[in-house]
């Protein structure tokens, strides 16, 4: 990959003098470095991927989900290694303080190694990463034709020995070696599997050659980037700082293009940093209200309470307004609003996918509810989502 620094420099340089001036720290991070390497790293992904990197399907949504929160986690990462670097470079060899002037060239002879050399490797691993996670969905779905998988180089003289010796070794699909020798095995390993129905009597294979940030199976995990990876080592001075700034990040990360739009031309965003565990049903319940409602959704990131003090997590911004999605399994609705109104939520979502009672009696319940005044100060409106999904009603509540 060929990277053009010419924008990087102008971001490193105003880095430069925001780090020598002292209005940054390392641990503040820099959003246009973070969102600079997750750029170039998740254009890498998508590649090794393939077309359904930007499909939110059944089968791939979690996994993209997690690949793409990996990226963002290491691009912050290698962010405040980054800054912390140049941040030494404000004195020279002899203690002495740095002019801007000598500094900002201190800065840009090695902001480079960081931005062209590392990153190259980088983007190399993300796009096989991809690449290995997407063939792993595939090794699942035809493992009960194919319960077999077998390890393979590309054999040319640059397949390393370590490697090599794993040639064409073969195990159940669910044998635990998996866990720690699915590819890549190492930066700008180019190891694959292929799967077969036959079987295998070899003893496990000696793994101690692999580094512990290889050591993962990103089919299984969505993990690229190891938390082995040295840039995920921080001073415990800086550590709950940088987790700080993070978790702030989240909020104001970019969602990009739009995941859905419908015929009515609403459209479902969704943030690189909603939760992963619940994006399927959250963006197919999105979809539904899209469709319905002629109204554009944003499904919100997940931020972590014990790093941002009061963090709600609500699903959704429905027209701004932020949502909340519950799926209640009665008609007993007084916890469902009283914490949806304690996290601030002016919507909520009721999904009746797995609810026994009908639309008219979880309609009613809803009337009641809202019909407590001063209770709920902050719930403005429900919007109720019959089982079959081809109801909806907006409830909202009489001033």
């Amino acid at each position: 990959m060929a990277i053009d620094l010419n924008g990087w420099n102008k971001t490193i340089t105003r880095i430069a003098k925001h780090l020598h001036t002292g209005k940054l720290k390392p641990s503040d991070l820099d959003q246009d470095l973070i969102q600079r390497t997750f750029t170039e790293l998740n254009k890498a992904a998508a590649e090794g991927y393939g077309a359904n990197y930007t499909s939110y399907s059944t089968e791939n949504s979690k996994t993209v989900q997690q690949l793409q929160q990996n990226i963002y986690q290491f691009s912050a990462a290698k962010t405040f290694q980054q800054l912390q670097k140049y941040n030494s470079l404000l004195v020279d060899e002899n203690g002495k303080e740095r002019s801007f002037s000598s500094f900002k060239k201190a800065v840009l002879a090695v902001h480079p190694k960081y931005n062209t050399n590392y990153l190259q490797a980088e983007y190399q691993t993300a796009k096989a990463s991809a690449q290995m996670a997407r063939k792993w969905q595939g090794f699942q779905r035809n493992k009960a034709r194919f319960p077999y998988l077998k390890y393979k180089t590309v054999g040319d003289d640059h397949v390393r020995d370590d490697h090599q010796r794993l040639q064409n070794f073969t195990a159940h699909i669910d044998d635990r070696i998996w866990d720690k020798i699915y590819p890549p095995n190492g930066w700008r390993c180019r190891c694959y599997i292929v799967q077969t129905n036959e079987a295998s009597n070899e003893p496990s294979p000696d793994t101690s050659f692999i580094d512990p940030e290889f050591s993962l199976n990103v089919g299984k995990t969505g993990v690229i980037f190891s938390p082995e990876h040295p840039y995920f080592v921080f001073p415990k001075k800086d550590e709950d700082s940088y987790k700080k700034a993070f978790e702030t990040f989240k909020l104001i990360a970019p969602y990009g293009k739009a995941k859905f739009t419908a015929k009515n031309g609403a459209k479902v965003f969704v943030s690189p940093f909603a939760d992963p565990n619940d994006l399927e049903h959250n963006f197919e319940v999105a979809k539904v209200m899209a469709n319905t409602l002629k109204k554009t959704i944003k499904i919100r990131p997940h931020t972590d309470g014990t790093v941002i003090l009061n963090a709600k997590n609500p699903e959704y911004l429905v027209n701004k307004k932020i949502a909340d999605l519950k799926a209640p399994k009665g008609v007993a609705l007084k916890n469902i609003f009283k914490k949806a109104n304690k996290q601030k939520t002016k919507v909520v979502v009721i999904d009746l996918l797995n609810n026994p009672n009908s639309f008219a009696q979880m309609k009613l319940a809803i009337i009641k509810r809202l019909g407590i005044t001063d209770i709920y100060p902050n719930i403005e409106e429900v919007i109720l989502i019959s089982k079959d999904r081809k109801t909806i009603e907006v409830i909202k509540r009489k001033k």
